[in-house]
């Protein structure tokens, strides 16, 4: 994804923790690896390649350690909410955990 299409709701390059830094490091790092199983339609292969993602999940979600998503600050903010939509996109047509309930 470019950054035009975050850019009026977030910015990728700057971030205040080093948790958001890692979750987007490694969402960049696995981006194309995932995208290329998904295309093969080895959703398998794309569901382990996200497995990689839990310890920075774990660590951006930490309790009384981790980031508060929606800070106070809208820049903050919306950073925030812009990387987790990102996250998100990895995993469109593979699941859609939205409608688990």
């Amino acid at each position: 994804m470019t950054q035009r299409g975050v850019a009026d709701q977030g910015n990728l390059n700057e971030f205040d923790e080093p948790a958001e830094r890692a979750l987007w490091d490694k969402t960049k790092a696995i981006r194309q690896e995932v995208a290329e199983a998904k295309n093969w339609r080895d959703y398998g292969k794309a569901l382990a390649i996200l497995i990689g993602l839990w310890p920075e999940l774990d660590q951006f979600f930490a309790p009384g350690t981790g980031v508060l998503v929606n800070h106070p600050d809208p820049r903050l903010r919306a950073n925030r909410h812009a990387l987790l939509r990102e996250v998100g996109r990895l995993f469109t047509g593979i699941a859609d955990f939205r409608k688990m309930a």
